[in-house]
């Protein structure tokens, strides 16, 4: 146990110096004339790279993506096609990060070419009728950056809610992409200044997007995923029982033709029971069933690289 702990702390101080390094930084900063001068396909030719430089070395990033992967599909796939699945989400979520760059770069009509209509549009516009904003909800599945540009392209700007990078220059130039595309980047806190500013966005009709599916900070509630139990936030089925916010599970993911699909589900409207824990925990199950169905329609998009199981740390 102590040498894979030891082990773990020298491949995470590994990943921070590589990071952080100048070649890093230098590379990131000019990802955004590099995506201008040269054509999609080439970028993704040059991530190849990368992808297995990841998969190859992030040996615990690789057993918790296996380890995830496995529960998921209910311990019956086979051991080549979960070890083909494994590689393909950290190919997949490369290439997702290449296109959040390409996206930032290009012009409102060459970004129409890589990312489809969204399925279910109505369903946005149906609960912001209602005068409460609404809240996307999504898990660790698909594309949320390139989501969230998707989103601004129809003129809604989007409240962004996400967790600050701990690799300064990867954060650095995330917010430089949100910022350009419509899109405020709000950092997590464990405060109730972020929940109220939330809050306040919501009644004014405004559209707020969470990630739903992993406790970052704060607590959460103990519910069954896959038939086993784990902990949800809560955060987000709160937010939406006190503002009245519908709650929107809005996925981006890969199709097999290279461009992104948005599918916006029906909403869910907060329980109004009288009893607010009850009530909480109703929709974190709804939430939780929603990205049960995405997480076996798209395993190889389900970026979800810790241990997502009690049982699997």
């Amino acid at each position: 146990m102590e040498n894979t702990i030891e082990k773990s702390s020298e491949q995470s101080r590994f990943f921070r110096w590589y990071h952080n390094s100048p070649i890093v930084t230098f590379l990131l900063s000019i990802t955004p004339w590099f995506m201008r001068t040269f054509p999609r396909w080439f970028s993704h030719l040059v991530r190849y790279p990368f992808a297995f430089f990841y998969y190859l070395i992030g040996r615990r990033f690789r057993r918790a993506v296996g380890g995830n992967l496995k529960v998921a599909l209910n311990d019956s796939i086979p051991w080549w096609k979960l070890k083909w699945l494994t590689w393909s989400v950290f190919s997949n979520v490369t290439k997702s990060f290449v296109d959040l760059f390409y996206v930032a770069s290009i012009t409102d009509e060459k970004r129409i070419e890589i990312i489809e209509e969204p399925i279910g549009w109505e369903n946005i516009e149906n609960a912001i009728k209602a005068g409460n904003g609404a809240i996307f909800i999504t898990g660790h599945i698909g594309s949320w950056e390139v989501g969230g540009v998707a989103l601004a392209r129809y003129g809604k700007k989007v409240h962004m809610v996400y967790l600050p990078d701990r690799f300064e220059a990867f954060e650095k130039t995330r917010e430089k992409t949100r910022m350009r595309k419509n899109v405020e980047g709000i950092p997590m806190g464990e405060n109730f200044e972020t929940s109220l500013k939330l809050i306040r966005l919501l009644r004014a009709g405004e559209i707020v997007a969470m990630k739903g599916d992993r406790v970052i900070v704060g607590d959460g509630i103990t519910i069954k995923f896959f038939g086993r139990d784990t902990v949800f936030p809560h955060g987000p089925s709160l937010i939406s029982y006190i503002s009245g916010a519908p709650i929107i599970p809005t996925f981006v993911v890969l199709k097999k033709n290279g461009k992104y699909q948005p599918i916006v589900c029906e909403p869910i409207f907060p329980e109004k029971s009288g009893n607010r824990k009850i009530d909480v925990e109703k929709n974190v199950n709804k939430i939780a069933k929603v990205i049960e169905e995405f997480v076996l329609k798209y395993p190889d998009q389900w970026y979800m690289f810790y241990p997502f199981w009690k049982e699997e740390d």
